[in-house]
């Protein structure tokens, strides 16, 4: 497939590259090679319309830089949350542009990985951070410490976890928050 393209450019460059047509990457899209149509899920550029057939690929790779995609819309996100794939959910967990009802959904996730980025992402609801900063896991919790929209008091309780690393986010977090005593004991 798309072997009139200009082979000695590379398609998986020409794939990468944002000023690409449209045309070559829905094109591009249908490529025999699963790293030729990675580069095509990740470009900015890809038309959504694109980048919904790509979340669909067999190859889980190809499904978790579509939802890698800031340009990926909600309902594939949506649908990708759903995914068998741990690395894809993980993804759609990162990216700023999933509804903050599938962020929900995914903090119940059996995986901390996908847990930890749903802490990290800023679309995350509050009491949803208040929830993973009891996580039992500690980069879950960590996580949940340096996102700008987990409340305070979570953070206060935070500062007395069992984990160093996790104090001293909490109290680093606490430090540039308006109105807060950033003096704990983290060092414990």
């Amino acid at each position: 497939m798309n072997e009139d393209l200009d082979e000695t450019y590379g398609r998986r460059e020409l794939a990468k590259d944002e000023n690409t047509a449209p045309e070559v990457l829905a094109r591009l899209a249908e490529d025999d090679d699963w790293r030729v149509r990675i580069n095509v899920a990740e470009n900015a550029n890809t038309p959504v319309d694109t980048l919904c057939e790509l979340s669909k690929d067999n190859d889980w790779h190809v499904r978790m830089k579509a939802a890698e995609n800031y340009g990926a819309p909600s309902e594939i996100l949506c649908r990708l949350a759903k995914d068998n794939c741990l690395w894809v959910r993980a993804e759609v967990a990162y990216n700023i542009n999933t509804p903050a009802e599938v962020l929900c959904r995914l903090a119940e996730d059996e995986h901390w990985i996908v847990r930890q980025n749903v802490a990290s992402n800023t679309n995350t609801p509050a009491e949803v951070l208040c929830k993973l900063a009891g996580d039992e896991n500690k980069y879950v919790r960590a996580n949940a410490a340096v996102n700008v929209n987990t409340p305070v008091e979570a953070l206060r309780e935070l500062v007395k976890d069992k984990e160093y690393f996790v104090r001293k986010a909490a109290q680093t977090a606490l430090s540039y928050r308006p109105n807060t005593d950033p003096k704990f004991d983290y060092e414990r």
